[in-house]
């Protein structure tokens, strides 16, 4: 398959087994005393295994502990000013917030109603 013709998931998937197999090869040869890469250590490494963890996207700060009330004002407009082209180009029109913004505790600390029991507990 040609490079033009595959998918953005395809080219991850690719490029992740890329990182993988480079990840791996450098362990490997540096168990053997044999690559380039490998670190100097002034101690001995004790991690016996690592966890890789990707993940993409996530509560928005607005949609947490950040409220913007002007986004909410203007929810489903165009934007007022010339965005740049990105790499989506998906700009679309503003989008504030679903939750309700309040303040809790003694302190007033301000939050969505998205998370209740963090609430409850906003002084803690």
């Amino acid at each position: 398959m040609s490079t033009s013709s595959q998918s953005r998931r395809e080219f991850l998937n690719l490029t992740s087994k890329g990182v993988a197999a480079f990840t791996l090869s450098n362990l490997i040869n540096s168990a053997s005393g044999k690559s380039p890469y490998t670190p100097k250590l002034h101690h001995a490494p004790k991690a016996k295994s690592v966890i890789f963890l990707y993940m993409s996207g996530g509560v928005s700060h607005v949609d947490s502990f950040d409220p913007k009330p002007l986004l909410r004002e203007m929810h489903g407009q165009p934007m007022p000013f010339e965005v740049e082209r990105t790499q989506f180009d998906q700009v679309g029109n503003i989008m504030g917030s679903f939750w309700d913004h309040k303040r809790y505790g003694q302190s007033g600390i301000e939050m969505t109603n998205l998370f209740p029991n963090i609430a409850e507990r906003a002084d803690d």
